[in-house]
């Protein structure tokens, strides 16, 4: 299956959070730092390294937290339409940025129709994430 790259070497310092709502299929891959990962209905949390990664299975609100200045990079199964929001809160501020909004982009709705089926059908054939655990 093809990535496409939704944002580019995130750099986040200690305690940043990235907030990603309804970004099923979408991948982070931890390049620098250490992260832990919640998914909103998930009872599973997940813990990456460096050179790992991890799926998104499920809609709703996922978190990802920096535990040390850290460098993650998002990609997804589909060019566009990847997630309703995506934000990033600094660690040790209040004020967030958007990264990505679905609202912004400007599809004919075939395309739009069309792009939410991918990402549907590549949600079901996503392979489930497998937590791991950060070494101590």
């Amino acid at each position: 299956m093809d990535s496409y790259v939704v944002q580019g070497s995130i750099g986040m310092p200690r305690g940043s959070v990235l907030r990603i709502e309804d970004g099923r299929g979408v991948v982070v891959h931890a390049w620098e730092g250490h992260f832990w990962i919640t998914q909103s209905g998930d009872t599973r949390d997940c813990f990456i390294a460096p050179g790992e990664s991890f799926t998104l299975d499920r809609d709703g609100v996922a978190l990802v937290h920096a535990m040390r200045r850290a460098v993650a990079t998002l990609t997804a199964p589909t060019p566009a339409l990847y997630a309703r929001r995506v934000t990033l809160v600094a660690g040790g501020t209040r004020a967030s940025r958007v990264v990505y909004e679905s609202g912004r982009e400007r599809l004919p709705l075939g395309a739009r129709l069309r792009l939410r089926a991918t990402k549907w059908w590549a949600g079901l054939s996503a392979p489930r994430a497998n937590p791991t655990v950060a070494s101590q």
